[in-house]
């Protein structure tokens, strides 16, 4: 997997023995994928701690100041790497609990948002009896059509009953509801058009494609 983030590969193994210690599996990909979807969309500041969290967990001192165990992250057993990551969990310390909900929550999604790759599949879908279905592309296709607009040109005025902001799960179906009715609609959408031809067919590429920051819209301390 070509590298696309400044993360050093010490930095990456330990970001995959977080993973490995959280959902069992596929860990140096899950690694690489949290890796660039954190540098892609986090703020730089809380990157750079995040990175710190990582190299503090293979420090033999803090280990043996923090759990009483003078051994890197690296090498303790499956059962402390849990014991010290709930540990980080219900710590006094903002930042290890702030660290674990950043790294638990990511890359327990990712491990079941990834679809894996064509030569091989993620294997927790079948472990829980999912099977990804793809259904033809309806025939009744959208006819919506994006006004886009040059800032160079000046300002556009736009007439209608309603402005309806972002065109997600809630906008999507307000505006059309209201367009059913009657009433003229505009709907201000930051994102691109995705008709249904386009649209993602696995989770963590419609988190990529279709989210703001990819999803990783979230407060430092979560």
């Amino acid at each position: 997997m070509p590298s696309r983030h400044p993360w050093s590969d010490r930095e990456l193994e330990t970001l995959a023995q977080l993973a490995e210690t959280i959902v069992r599996g596929g860990s140096v990909r899950r690694a690489g994928l949290a890796a660039e979807a954190l540098t892609r969309s986090a703020d730089p500041s809380q990157v750079r701690q995040l990175r710190l969290v990582l190299r503090l967990l293979q420090s033999r001192l803090v280990n043996l100041l923090l759990m009483g165990k003078a051994a890197a992250f690296r090498d303790l057993s499956p059962a402390d790497r849990e014991r010290c990551l709930l540990g980080w969990a219900h710590s006094r310390i903002p930042l290890r609990r702030s660290a674990f909900q950043a790294f638990g929550r990511l890359l327990a999604f990712i491990a079941y948002a990834d679809p894996g790759s064509d030569s091989m599949p993620n294997p927790r879908y079948a472990a829980v009896g999912y099977r990804p279905e793809h259904p033809p592309v309806t025939v009744d296709r959208t006819t919506i059509r994006p006004v886009a607009f040059d800032p160079g040109e000046g300002p556009v005025t736009l007439e209608a009953d309603v402005v309806v902001v972002g065109s997600g799960a809630g906008g999507g179906v307000i505006a059309a509801e209201l367009t059913r009715v009657g009433r003229s609609v505009v709907v201000v959408e930051a994102g691109p058009l995705v008709d249904e031809a386009a649209m993602p067919t696995n989770e963590l590429d419609a988190y990529r494609r279709l989210y703001l920051n990819h999803g990783l819209l979230t407060t430092w301390d979560g």
